[in-house]
């Protein structure tokens, strides 16, 4: 690789009152494009100082420090510092602080690299704060964020992780791999944690004490994501210590040799918010030391208790699998997500959990409506007007907290056995095959659990995707999601849009109405319950003055039918916001591993397929591991057939979604709602499909069919 940056025989020497201090004496570094070093040494070796200079600030008494083969002449945009100190500007929201990294580019392209960056760096919905409202680990984002607006070349850290807690220093490290895995940099890292230089660099440079010199150079054989627990990782690890004067001992690192006592482990402090340290941790101990720290073992080990997660334990310990489900939280739990699709009717039978849904009082739902807030046009889609394509014509809009719980309640009864209130800090690998978690009560010690296969069901958490960077956003449905409960609110009735005879009593429709920069949900629940959720583009949210509850009442302000609908009612709880909300992973399953529900993908709430897709998705992975233990082959090539299943109906929707975000700019008569208000061969294909028949109509005849009409 072409080098890109050159120390040559560097020395730095200062005068101070008492004589000259020599700082660094013969330092010869080279530095590929691209390239991770990460530089430890003892406190005040000279470390910060080899910074100053290779990034402009200081220059060499002699020797030569050359950027893309030319001398550097002092400092510029085409290397950053980034400090442990910051640099935050505390009068400035993080919208302006990221601007004033870039107020030399044209405005279009400012704005495009700074809403990037804001998503880029998990900033979504944070843009209008200023930095006293933000945490120590949201400040190093906006740190981050800014280095980055500049488009620098070479990215200088120092410490820059150094003041934060444990927790939010993992989270940081793991953030900014997935970000230069995007955006490619070379980084120079100075830092005193070997497991953190070790983790993310390609290769360490270890120094000496002041007067400083390279005392050694190691090169970092293992792949990214690494988990600590790599014997040539440990191996490293203690050739650091040793050339840092720190190491006693090789056998402290040997793991297999502890006593079991000894590999158990305590769980960290908890982190301000109080929840639990789960999927956190880069590092998980050996298949072998675990099985000698006598570990729990099960055939199959699902991690989160929710729709998919629940689904695919059901079907696998009603086959006779050894199951153990992990659920962080304690059932019953918030979550939205509450309007349900037709199709799920006979997932629940193959689940053999109709009847308890049925019981469970939750209010019908025999449609939805689309309204066209600009235009004044709505379209109603029932599914009763083609009752041959599902068990039943109409489905519920639901309070997850009590749906979720039937479906884990469910997989108890079926066989598999439910640990409430554990959290998974992390997957033990054996090179690149999972064999089991690290878990443990949320507040208790963690232990090792063997399996032969992992489901990760953990929801957006997505366990293992983040650790392995797969986990991509779609750019094109970069949404920002607001959303609440009422009671007092007005209720519309199904009856207003069927023959008496047709109608359930009690029934609903769920109402979509289009709103400036989005369009948001309107979904009756039980007792006198409402939800409302708004949907905005990233772009069009940031351009809102205020918070979340500013955008919900902006949008709710241009849709004057919902804002009459909820004259006089009562909010129940604070505005809730989840931003980036659609992303997709490069990959669903590895070897003895897969990923269902939200863990895998989600797409986008628009047309509600969110649960129909996890329960789908669990019952299709459970079928391909019973298939692998039949064949007792738990490759990533056996369970790669339900990756391919499941991505049919994923892709499907998908391609539905955008074609709605389409039609938001146009809100023409071309769109492809209102050519199936006058299109009943069109109407047939989209309710169809909108009902979560993905499979029961071909995607293609619908899209040909809307082009058709639209000509």
């Amino acid at each position: 690789m072409t080098a890109k940056l050159l120390v040559r025989d560097v020395w730095k020497a200062y005068r101070t009152n008492e004589g000259t201090v020599s700082v660094l004496e013969g330092i010869d570094l080279t530095i590929a494009t691209r390239e991770f070093i990460a530089i430890v040494g003892p406190s005040g070796c000279g470390k910060s100082t080899l910074f100053n200079l290779l990034a402009g600030f200081e220059p060499p008494d002699a020797g030569e420090v050359l950027v893309d083969g030319q001398p550097i002449g002092g400092p510029g945009r085409q290397g950053i510092l980034i400090t442990q100190r910051g640099s935050v500007f505390p009068w400035m929201t993080v919208r302006r602080n990221l601007e004033f990294g870039a107020q030399h580019m044209p405005t279009t392209e400012r704005d495009g690299l700074i809403q990037h960056y804001l998503e880029l760096c998990g900033l979504i919905g944070f843009e209008d704060a200023y930095p006293h409202q933000l945490s120590g680990g949201m400040l190093q984002r906006v740190e981050v964020a800014r280095a980055f607006m500049a488009k620098p070349d070479i990215l200088y850290m120092d410490e820059p992780f150094g003041a934060l807690d444990a927790l939010t220093r993992l989270q940081m490290r793991t953030e900014l791999l997935r970000i230069l895995n995007r955006d490619s940099h070379t980084c120079l890292l100075i830092t005193h944690d070997v497991e953190e230089a070790l983790h993310m660099a390609d290769r360490v440079v270890v120094m000496s004490p002041r007067p400083a010199r390279i005392k050694r150079v190691l090169e970092i054989p293992v792949a990214h994501p690494r988990a600590m627990s790599h014997p040539a990782l440990l191996q490293l690890k203690e050739q650091i210590l040793q050339e840092l004067g720190l190491s006693v001992s090789g056998a402290e690192y040997d793991t297999t040799s502890m006593p079991r006592a000894d590999l158990v482990h305590r769980r960290p402090l908890r982190p301000r918010n109080g929840r639990a340290l789960t999927y956190m941790s880069p590092a998980a101990l050996s298949p072998e030391a675990a099985a000698a720290s006598g570990a729990e073992r099960f055939d199959v080990v699902v991690v989160g208790g929710g729709p998919g997660g629940a689904s695919a334990a059901t079907i696998l310990a009603e086959r006779g699998l050894k199951v153990l489900v992990l659920e962080r939280q304690h059932f019953p739990r918030f979550h939205t997500g509450e309007s349900l699709l037709p199709a799920l009717w006979e997932l629940w039978d193959r689940l053999d959990v109709t009847a308890e849904i049925e019981a469970a009082g939750f209010v019908p739902k025999q449609g939805v409506t689309f309204g066209m807030t600009r235009s004044g046009d709505e379209v109603a889609l029932l599914t009763s007007e083609y009752p041959e394509y599902f068990p039943r014509t109409y489905t519920y809009h639901v309070e997850r907290s009590r749906f979720d719980q039937i479906l884990l309640d469910n997989a108890r009864q079926k066989g598999a056995e439910v640990r409430e209130g554990w959290s998974v800090q992390d997957i033990i690998f054996e090179v690149d095959r999972a064999r089991g978690v690290l878990a443990g009560p949320n507040d208790g010690e963690l232990r090792h659990i063997l399996a032969d296969v992992v489901v990760d069901a953990t929801g957006r958490d997505c366990l293992i995707s983040r650790r392995l960077g797969w986990r991509r956003p779609d750019p094109a449905l970069n949404k920002v999601a607001h959303f609440t409960y009422f009671s007092g609110a007005w209720r519309r009735s199904a009856e207003e849009f069927f023959p008496d005879q047709d109608s359930i009593a009690g029934a609903a429709v769920t109402d979509v109405h289009t709103v400036d920069g989005g369009w948001l949900c309107y979904i009756p629940l039980a007792n006198d319950v409402v939800s409302v959720c708004v949907v905005l583009d990233a772009k069009a949210a940031g351009q809102i003055r205020g918070g979340p509850q500013e955008r919900f009442d902006h949008a709710v302000a241009s849709c004057p039918r919902v804002q009459e609908w909820l004259r006089g009612a009562r909010p129940l709880m604070p505005m809730q916001t989840v931003s980036n909300i659609a992303y997709l992973n490069d990959r669903f399953v590895g070897h003895g591993f897969v990923l269902v529900g939200d863990a895998a993908m989600f797409i986008d709430p628009i047309f509600s397929s969110g649960v129909t897709l996890a329960i789908r998705g669990g019952i299709f992975a459970a079928d391909c591991i019973l298939d692998a233990f039949q064949r007792h082959d738990f490759s990533e090539a056996s369970l790669k057939p339900y990756e391919e299943r499941i991505r049919v109906p994923m892709e499907r929707i998908f391609r539905i979604i955008h074609n709605w975000y389409e039609l938001l700019d146009r809100e023409d008569g071309s769109n492809m709602l209102l050519q199936a208000q006058r299109t009943p061969w069109l109407r047939e294909r989209l309710i169809v499909l909108l009902s979560g028949g993905y499979e029961k109509m071909d995607l293609e005849s619908f899209m040909l069919a809307a082009s058709h009409s639209a000509a």
